[in-house]
């Protein structure tokens, strides 16, 4: 039997996918992109959208990512491209 995530489970999936694209969006990269360098996994967003659970810790993660590629972005005067060069290895 297939588990499927409860509905709190599936909003904060939702909301986290609607980050996410916003993000990439607004910086130009691929979501595959953005989820290969954020947690070495290319395929989580469609994942997500498909129903998949995360773990806490990839959550954990994906927003460090977001929020330093964020901070980057804003100290760079405007050039969105800096985003995309964010490390996240640690």
């Amino acid at each position: 039997m297939i588990q499927r995530p409860d509905k709190r489970e599936s909003r904060g999936n939702e909301r986290l996918v609607a980050e996410i694209t916003a993000f990439c969006q607004r910086v130009g990269m691929a979501e595959s992109t953005f989820a290969r360098r954020a947690v070495n996994d290319g395929k989580l967003v469609a994942r997500l959208r498909a129903g998949g659970r995360i773990t806490a810790s990839t959550i954990q993660r994906v927003r460090a990512y977001l929020a330093k590629a964020l901070a980057e972005n804003k100290s760079d005067s405007g050039d969105s491209s800096q985003a995309a060069k964010v490390d996240n290895t640690a």
